[in-house]
């Protein structure tokens, strides 16, 4: 009975020790391994208080499981996304669970059988130990001792210079430190920077490479290097003496060639059609009617001839009046459809004649690919009488430049009256215009102007004064 009571004590004893008749509140705690010397009953703390404690351990694999008994009056004081940490209660001491809050708490707080994943193990002393023990027994007890000894004398009576070392240390380290950062930068800048002179390395052998070659090559030709630069001066020197006499001219072309560019910019889609028409007319026409210094031509007298254009003063009679040539103004010239290289077409008067400059170079076109739109028997209708009005006519000339009805037909009689104008010019060379018609043919042919023939000019009259000819 004795040995009863006894053994029933000793259980009471165990079971109080336990804790056996406590109630708890059970969480489990994951990790990867378990924290040295953790045992069971261990401690759970929040904030340095005591909330429990360490009912279980259990390995599986890599992984370990411990199971928390939460005191029931505090499990509600604990968050629900605290993590934990095994650390020592001292250097060598037994382990705890420590539960560390989150810094960013989201108000709701553990209950049993929720799951705290991730117990991290802070850096043992005892790992610490394990990792310098090899380099501890790799050291020879007697070497450390001498050398311990000699570190130790020669510290001996330096402490303080020692520590005011260290101080100094302290102080450049303090101001050093704030730079660490802008200086590993420019280490991984140098580093990049590096990286990139290796990969241009090769680029700039090939220059050094290419520039021994060009400083070769001008050791080699130094005497005719010289020479250039000589005569360069002496350009420099005719040019510098060129644009003090003429810079101004110069300068004062450029600003007057303004207005003739501009208007060469507007016609210049004209001049190849104009090219091209005078080439072929001068590989088929002029090349054939001149051959071998002879002038070959049938000539079709056209009746009524076209009178003369009267410039200024004749045989002592003042000029006609009111016909004259004129330049007319800019503005004018811009609304005239015929000096428009955009304008194609025919004219809606009926007379078949061009619309406008744009018509004149379609026909050029026609011409130089070989195909002639206009003949003796279908002439050219040329431009309608308001252009020739334009530029100062007041006579059609026996219709040459449009009908008699578009010009002042009073002024036309008044002039003919006058002798200004006759009907027809076949015949009327004076022996002063014979001469000079006769010179023209000598330049011509090659010959003396004695040697002319007479009916040389007859058959350059016409053309002098306009008549049609047909030249085959």
């Amino acid at each position: 009975m004795l040995v009863a009571v006894m053994v029933f004590l000793v259980w009471l004893t165990w079971a109080f020790f336990n804790k056996s008749f406590t109630n708890y509140d059970n969480v489990t705690l994951t990790g990867v391994k378990a924290g040295l010397s953790l045992p069971e009953n261990a401690d759970i703390k929040l904030r340095g208080m005591i909330v429990g404690e360490v009912r279980k351990v259990e390995v599986k694999g890599d992984d370990v499981n411990f199971t928390l008994g939460m005191n029931p009056k505090l499990i509600d004081e604990v968050p629900a996304d605290v993590s934990a940490q095994i650390v020592p209660k001292t250097l060598f001491g037994e382990k705890y669970i420590s539960l560390i809050p989150s810094e960013t708490p989201s108000g709701a707080t553990l209950k049993a059988g929720d799951t705290i994943r991730g117990a991290v193990v802070p850096i043992e002393f005892e790992k610490l130990l394990n990792d310098i023990y090899p380099l501890l027994t790799a050291v020879e007890p007697e070497n450390l001792a001498t050398t311990l000894s000699a570190f130790s004398t020669t510290l001996e009576g330096r402490g303080e210079d020692l520590g005011n070392t260290l101080v100094t240390l302290n102080n450049y380290l303090e101001k050093f430190n704030p730079e660490t950062q802008g200086a590993v930068d420019d280490l991984i800048k140098l580093g990049e920077l590096s990286d990139s002179y290796a990969d241009d390395l090769p680029t700039v052998g090939r220059l050094l490479r290419n520039s021994v070659i060009t400083s070769n090559t001008v050791v080699d030709k130094r005497t005719e290097l010289a020479a250039f630069f000589d005569e360069s001066r002496h350009l420099s020197d005719v040019l510098t003496t060129l644009f003090k006499a003429s810079g101004n001219d110069m300068v004062a072309v450029a600003a007057q060639s303004v207005t003739p560019l501009g208007v060469g910019a507007k016609y210049a889609q004209t001049f190849p059609c104009f090219f091209k028409a005078y080439d072929r007319l001068i590989d088929e026409r002029l090349d054939s009617v001149f051959r071998g210094l002879t002038l070959h031509i049938d000539l079709e007298m056209v009746s009524p001839q076209p009178t003369k254009y009267i410039i200024g003063e004749e045989r002592g009679r003042p000029s006609p009046p009111g016909e004259h040539p004129i330049i007319p103004k800019q503005s004018v010239i811009d609304n005239e459809p015929m000096a428009n290289p955009d304008v194609h077409g025919i004219r809606d008067d009926g007379t078949g004649g061009p619309a406008g400059l744009g018509t004149v170079c379609d026909d050029l076109n026609k011409f130089a690919a070989g195909e002639n739109p206009w003949s003796q028997a279908n002439p050219w209708p040329g431009p309608p009488a308001e252009t020739w009005k334009m530029v100062g006519l007041k006579n059609s000339h026996n219709q040459k430049f449009g009908p008699d009805s578009a010009f002042e037909r009073a002024a036309v009689a008044s002039l003919q009256a006058a002798g200004y104008y006759e009907p027809s010019l076949l015949g009327v060379d004076s022996p002063g215009q014979r001469a000079e018609l006769n010179r023209i043919a000598a330049a011509t042919t090659g010959v003396q102007v004695d040697d002319v023939p007479d009916v040389a000019s007859l058959l350059l009259s016409p053309v002098v004064r306009g008549a049609g000819v047909n030249a085959r």
